[in-house]
């Protein structure tokens, strides 16, 4: 949901944006290495990093990593281009946090971030998952059960290849955005008082 200001104007609101994914379970052993080198490059990421979160997620092979959350159209069209170098790497369409006003009132509003495994353990089941972002600091971490939504499911039929079978899929579970957050901030108060 979005975050306004005492007047309504949006502070923080979401942007459509695109991400890229690793599903280790579809990276091949051999050459697993290369590949996170090659990924890393391309999308500009720590390879090290990059790595680290394979090497967790190994054993959960149904579970993507996500490698980066706002991939420019170019790097896009490139991994397009070179789907078959690029074993287990997805395109994503993502919403996007966007502070509108950059930095300002930062230390009120906080950031959100892909949610840890500590966390997770912690909030499993109120129906968070890994890869998920969440509220880390601020009025997105007090809020986020407010601010994010629920996401919806529904059911395919798919053959052994993993190809939809079936002409529609069953609606399981309705999504729901989440709910705007109104504050007594003023945003042209706040600049001036960072002024």
């Amino acid at each position: 949901g979005s975050i306004l200001d005492r007047r309504g104007r949006a502070i923080v609101s979401n942007v459509a944006g695109t991400a890229v994914e690793l599903w280790v379970g579809d990276v091949p052993e051999e050459g697993r290495g290369a590949l996170i080198r090659r990924l890393a490059s391309v999308l500009d990421v720590s390879a090290k990093e990059l790595a680290k979160k394979v090497e967790e997620h190994k054993n959960d092979p149904l579970t993507p990593i996500l490698v980066k959350p706002a991939v420019s159209e170019q790097k896009v069209h490139y991994l397009y281009e070179r789907r078959a170098d690029f074993p287990g790497v997805r395109i994503a369409g993502v919403y996007l946090r966007n502070y509108r006003y950059g930095t300002l009132a930062a230390q009120i509003l906080g950031y959100v971030g892909e949610i840890s495994k500590e966390e997770l353990a912690r909030l499993r089941r109120d129906g968070y998952r890994l890869g998920d972002r969440i509220g880390k600091t601020g009025i997105e971490a007090a809020f986020d059960n407010y601010l994010r939504g629920r996401a919806g499911v529904a059911q395919i039929r798919v053959d052994s290849l993993g190809n939809q079978v079936s002409d529609s899929a069953q609606l399981r579970q309705e999504r729901r955005a989440g709910y705007a957050l109104r504050l007594t901030l003023d945003v042209k108060l706040q600049r001036a008082a960072e002024e």
